[in-house]
């Protein structure tokens, strides 16, 4: 059948803003300290390039295909996770809530499982026979909905 693949990336305008108020702020606060503006000229440069550098490498990969759902986070998860069409109880359909500047830059552990989203205003829980749940945002959502309505597994609209 179909595969179904969609990469996120960070494609918000406000991260580099917020990370440069943040940089121009520690170096204003290090000029006052005494330091020449040359060096924090330079420090800035380099410290906002090289944030910027791993912004536009940073994406979430999602994978749809017969043996299951598949997601990495590139760069620091090296092999994609997987979860066999066994393994899951249900899948839900999910809103994400806008949060200010950040525009929905998630990948983290919380009390309900794991986030992985960038830059996305919808998602699907998928959650487990175990128990535990996994949130993967998506900009494609009538896509990937067609996608795993062709396998035999429970989606829920919310």
């Amino acid at each position: 059948m179909k595969k179904y693949i969609e990469k996120q990336r960070v494609s918000s305008w406000s991260i580099f803003l917020v990370v440069g108020l943040i940089l121009m702020s520690i170096s204003a606060i290090t000029w006052y300290q005494g330091s020449s503006v040359w060096s924090l000229l330079g420090f800035f440069s380099v410290a906002f390039l090289g944030l910027a550098a791993l912004f536009s490498i940073v994406s979430v990969v999602t994978v749809v295909d017969d043996e299951g759902i598949h997601y990495r986070f590139h760069p620091f998860q090296f092999r994609f996770r997987h979860i066999a069409w066994n393994r899951i109880k249900e899948i839900k359909l999910r809103r994400n809530k806008k949060k200010f500047l950040a525009e929905n830059l998630d990948v983290k552990n919380g009390f309900d499982g794991w986030v992985y989203t960038l830059d996305a205003s919808k998602g699907i829980v998928v959650r487990l026979k175990n128990g535990s749940k996994v949130l993967l945002g998506t900009k494609r959502e009538k896509e990937l909905l067609n996608r795993l309505k062709m396998e035999e597994v429970k989606v829920k609209a919310s």
